[in-house]
């Protein structure tokens, strides 16, 4: 049996990082923004508040709409998702905007949980605006 020899590389060798030495500045670390108890509670707050507002404004272009000026008038061309839809995404926004209030502040559970419930409260309540705008 023959021995193959090993390629060899034209370019310069890599070699491993060293460790800093003392009293040097350690190297950046890049961390994800974190959202502390109280912006996600003044979040879930404003979204909550933002809500009655964004269901007028969908029910007042709803309205101008001709399909449903048929719909009310002669019960023609009554479209849009079923109304338990609206009225669940409302129950599961209430309750989504609960948990981000009471979830307490500390715990390492704490923060994804936190964030979780004030992602559902948003899709939630976007979905009740959807539910409002497919009737148009």
């Amino acid at each position: 049996m023959t021995a193959h020899p090993e390629p060899t590389s034209p370019g310069p060798t890599t070699t491993a990082p060293t460790a800093t030495a003392p009293g040097s500045p350690a190297p950046a670390v890049t961390a994800l923004p974190t959202v502390t108890a109280a912006g996600a509670r003044r979040a879930a707050g404003l979204a909550a508040l933002a809500l009655a507002p964004a269901w007028l404004c969908a029910w007042l272009a709803v309205a101008f709409s001709e399909d449903f000026g048929r719909c009310l008038t002669y019960g023609e061309r009554c479209t849009g998702w079923p109304s338990w839809v609206g009225q669940a995404a409302f129950v599961v926004a209430g309750a989504a905007w609960c948990a981000v209030l009471l979830v307490p502040g500390r715990g390492r559970w704490a923060p994804p949980v936190r964030l979780t419930a004030l992602a559902v409260q948003l899709a939630a309540e976007a979905v009740l605006v959807l539910s409002v705008l497919s009737r148009a």
